[in-house]
């Protein structure tokens, strides 16, 4: 029970590490409560978390000289969970971006150790489904938030962000089941990097896995900010219809983390390209949709594919990597996704420009996926 416990403890670390664009349902209220500052200036209000993220994970294997892994992990649960629910009480927007930057701060210090500690504690079959189950955790995180936070605009924008508050359960449970751990495998990995450990190949793989997770939490970026503008642009229905659909789509995710290794056992090598495939076919169909079923259609397809294309990310960064440079790889990764998910509403704005109309990001974002996949498909 011990051991059950403390992997599920382990997985839930991950129940907030997407929560960026969680409340990103409260959007179109805020645009209009803030006339005075542009789209993307309101958008960036959301996503402003990610360079945090970023900022914190560039740093973390500085971090990790200075603080042990149970004082990361628990002391960026702390700080997420306080500074998140700071919109609650003012809206003042300098004061909220703030708290946002210390939001993406508290998800970096986890970040990294949410993912490296299966990679650590967990070898072979327990890892690759684990890594699955991981994923899953963070969709079902980002589902339950979304919903949530959907469901309270009924009392005002600001208390959808009352949803980040989920984060003391969290560090409850870390603290509750998960021992501390001996040693510092961060300090190990930044050596092996100085003695040349790091070679041109992991290079290489690390630099495709972070461009592939950049365009993925891209592409899942513009599905958080571009949703709830197509459910009320084309009459689907209210910025709650957008919340239940966005939760549809991740709780797609979960199913597809939790059947991961199983695709792998089936797909193999291919899994990547299959996934690459389905994104644009989603991407490409909700833009196109004329009724709700096929919106929805493109929702759970695009849904499926996120998740196993994330964990395909993490998965195939790791696999050839030796133990001691698992850490600075998922590091290196998970610069590319943050920067993504930051740089996301300005790539989107810019596509909008080129393309004035509110779905132009998907099939764009599809087709370079596609693209990718093939390439990679050919390897």
């Amino acid at each position: 029970m011990k051991t059950k416990m403390e992997k599920f403890a382990i997985l839930s670390l991950s129940w907030m590490l997407i929560s960026t664009y969680s409340v990103s349902t409260a959007l179109p209220a805020m645009k209009e409560y803030y006339i005075e500052y542009s789209g993307s200036q309101v958008e960036f209000l959301v996503s402003a978390a990610a360079l945090g993220i970023t900022f914190t994970i560039l740093f973390n294997t500085v971090i990790a000289k200075y603080l042990r892994e149970r004082l990361m992990v628990a002391g960026g649960l702390l700080l997420l969970s306080v500074s998140g629910i700071v919109p609650v009480f003012t809206d003042i927007y300098p004061v909220i971006l703030g708290s946002r930057f210390l939001l993406g701060i508290g998800i970096g210090l986890v970040n990294v150790k949410a993912i490296s500690m299966i990679s650590e504690r967990y070898s072979g079959r327990e890892q690759e489904t684990l890594l699955g189950f991981r994923s899953s955790f963070e969709m079902l995180g980002n589902a339950v938030l979304t919903l949530i936070a959907g469901q309270l605009l009924a009392f005002g924008w600001q208390k959808a962000f009352s949803v980040y508050a989920l984060g003391f359960l969290v560090l409850a449970l870390y603290l509750l089941f998960v021992p501390e751990k001996e040693g510092n495998v961060s300090d190990t990995a930044a050596a092996g990097v100085l003695n040349g450990k790091f070679e041109r190949k992991n290079a290489e793989t690390a630099i495709f896995y972070t461009i592939c997770g950049f365009l993925l939490v891209v592409a899942n970026a513009a599905c958080s900010l571009r949703i709830p503008v197509l459910v009320e642009e084309r009459g689907f229905g209210t910025a709650s219809t957008a919340s239940i659909v966005l939760s549809i789509l991740m709780i797609v995710g979960i199913l597809a983390g939790f059947l991961y290794g199983n695709l792998l056992k089936i797909c193999r090598k291919k899994i990547f390209f299959f996934c690459l495939a389905g994104y644009c076919a989603g991407m490409v169909l909700m833009a196109a949709a004329g009724s709700f079923l096929l919106f929805m259609a493109g929702v759970v397809i695009t849904g499926f594919a996120h998740t196993t294309g994330i964990t395909c990310v993490f998965n195939g960064a790791a696999a050839d990597e030796p133990g001691e440079l698992l850490s600075v790889v998922n590091s290196i990764v998970l610069v590319g996704c943050n920067l993504g998910s930051a740089c996301a509403p300005f790539l989107i704005g810019g596509i909008e420009l080129v393309w004035p109309v509110s779905f132009a990001a998907f099939p764009v974002i599809g087709i370079v996926l596609l693209l990718i996949g093939w390439m990679r498909g050919r390897d």
